[in-house]
């Protein structure tokens, strides 16, 4: 199959299904499923927008469309930040999507705002682990995503440092994106589902999605990884080229005793809020609807202790020099 559809003409023109129109900017972007390119309205000078293109024959556009159409109007977003006292709920919305024929092979393509960087770039782009207190702050953001969410009756699937986006716009506010991998969650008995089995990026997969298991705990694990990550926490599943099998043992292992389990991960001691946190999440039942405000306070009530304000700027160390590698600060907040 010809990848010629990704390379997408600067300035060309999509037209989505509602019939607006929206001019190609330069490459932002590309995954495994597809790329993503900025974009804007035809006739607007600036390129405040991106758009996912990716094979009509795969799914996970069409999961995130169909997701978006559901769940996530700006309506809908706008009326859980009133109704919660949100002021900014960090989701993300669907601007238009459409399809369009490119050198004989038909693509898919997703409008949304462009919100931002990825937490994966900037860890990329700094020589130190991200403040303790940015990502607390973090925590608590997308702790209210997971809630609304999982209200709306799904799960994300997919948390990691790539699908979190710091705000431009907005450098206080986080946002969880990419849809592709969400499903309904589970409502009845524990049953394992072969054809869900190991979805998500394998750091992070939780063990109830190593299992085909749509469970609300499943995503809070899965945040609980990225927050570890993020602080410079060490996964043996990491160490080695591992099956997904084996990935799934060694996380059963290793987090069945979830106190032992965060003495591999931090050596030095685990952070007090990812320590209540991770095994609060340990203690939940596959059915159990988590105490979303008993998690926020895990991480506030530390924010309070380490007197960092939760608002303004997420603060970042600044970009690495050239040649210079990363190193660990634990005690930075």
């Amino acid at each position: 199959m010809t990848n010629d559809w990704t390379n997408l003409k600067y300035r060309s023109v999509l037209t989505d299904d509602d019939g607006d129109e929206w001019t190609v900017g330069f490459p932002i972007g590309k995954g495994g499923f597809g790329h993503i390119y900025a974009t804007r309205r035809l006739g607007k000078r600036i390129f405040d927008a991106v758009v996912k293109c990716e094979p009509h024959t795969n799914t996970t556009l069409s999961t995130e469309i169909d997701f978006y159409a559901e769940n996530a109007k700006i309506e809908d977003i706008e009326r859980y930040e009133e109704e919660h006292g949100i002021e900014t709920l960090g989701m993300s919305y669907m601007l238009g999507h459409g399809s369009k024929v490119i050198n004989n092979q038909k693509i898919r393509f997703l409008v949304m705002p462009l919100l931002g960087t990825d937490l994966n770039i900037m860890c990329r782009s700094i020589d130190t682990w991200i403040p303790r207190g940015t990502v607390y702050r973090i925590a608590v953001q997308i702790l209210h995503v997971c809630e609304y969410i999982h209200g709306r009756g799904y799960i994300h699937g997919d948390l990691k440092e790539a699908n979190i986006i710091v705000g431009t716009a907005d450098a206080g506010q986080a946002y969880l994106v990419d849809f592709g991998l969400s499903t309904k969650l589970v409502t009845g008995a524990y049953v394992e589902r072969f054809e869900y089995m190991h979805r998500g990026t394998e750091p992070y997969t939780s063990r109830d999605a190593h299992r085909g298991v749509s469970t609300k705990r499943s995503d809070l694990e899965m945040l609980g990884l990225c927050l570890m990550h993020l602080l410079g926490a060490h996964f043996p599943w990491e160490a080695s080229q591992l099956r997904p099998n084996e990935i799934r043992d060694c996380k059963v292992q290793t987090m069945s005793d979830m106190s032992k389990g965060l003495k591999t991960f931090f050596p030095n001691g685990a952070p007090l809020p990812i320590a209540k946190f991770m095994e609060y999440v340990n203690g939940l039942t596959h059915l159990q609807t988590p105490d979303y405000e008993k998690c926020r306070k895990m991480f506030l009530t530390e924010l309070k202790r380490l007197k960092i304000p939760n608002t303004g700027a997420l603060k970042f160390p600044s970009p690495k020099k050239r040649g210079r590698k990363r190193k660990r600060e634990d005690d930075t907040n």
